[in-house]
């Protein structure tokens, strides 16, 4: 298996920890985030370096860990671009395009494609510096103002 030692983030700025009380993510991480301020398509990215407890026996990226990750990902822009707090994923497409072994960098490229009074529809692209890794779509609810 091919491991890039020092694989960076191919966007600059001040990328931190992604901080959630969600336990799942906590767990699949280290995860980092970018705010991108001034940018209501894509106010956020995620990303985060591929790391062998990652890796499925391949030696790429489990389909699993990308498809968390397009799904916060999408999520985290639905959010932001809405100022929603918690919008639950109603349906989730993954497609996978090509494999990135441990060492890999990936981060997010997602888009708030239209709102409507209950629903956030949102896509989105993992991509590394050799290409795009995953591609999907989402929907996800909107809260209800009155619980």
């Amino acid at each position: 298996m091919h491991v890039i030692i020092h694989d960076e983030p191919m966007t600059s700025g001040a990328w931190g920890p992604v901080e959630t009380a969600d336990h799942f993510a906590q767990m699949v991480g280290p995860l980092s985030m970018l705010v991108m301020p001034g940018n209501p398509e894509e106010p956020v990215r995620i990303g985060f370096r591929v790391e062998e407890k990652h890796c499925n026996k391949l030696g790429g990226c489990h389909g699993g860990m990308l498809g968390t990750v397009l799904d916060l990902a999408l999520g985290y822009v639905a959010n932001f671009a809405r100022q929603e707090e918690g919008t639950p994923t109603i349906s989730l497409s993954v497609d996978f395009l090509r494999p990135a072994p441990a060492g890999t960098w990936i981060e997010s490229r997602c888009r708030l494609i239209e709102t409507t009074r209950r629903m956030i529809f949102v896509d989105g692209l993992l991509i590394c510096r050799q290409g795009t890794v995953a591609r999907g779509n989402a929907i996800y609810r909107r809260p209800s103002r009155n619980g």
